[in-house]
């Protein structure tokens, strides 16, 4: 029921370029806070909370990628190189 009010309601008001922004904010950050500087899961969460927060985090350790999904949009990051960092998938 949130849903079918968020998304009339971030088209009307010009903000659904900023509702895709969350998930590819957090994905990329969390990615690189995890697989680059090799931070605790603990810590690189607390370190990039932002308002508003995603909906759902989910760290793939074995791909060493994230995905954050916020309301319907879903952005996953991995990491390319040490060297280059996490990219957006």
């Amino acid at each position: 029921m949130k849903l079918l009010i968020l998304i009339p309601m971030l088209l009307l008001t010009g903000c659904l370029e900023l509702a895709k922004i969350v998930p590819n904010y957090y994905a990329k950050e969390l990615c690189s806070c995890l697989f680059v500087t090799e931070q605790t899961e603990e810590y690189c969460r607390m370190s990039i909370q932002q308002d508003p927060p995603p909906q759902k985090l989910k760290v793939d350790y074995k791909n060493k990628s994230v995905s954050a999904l916020f309301y319907v949009f879903k952005k996953k990051a991995y990491l390319v190189s040490e060297e280059d960092g996490c990219q957006i998938k």
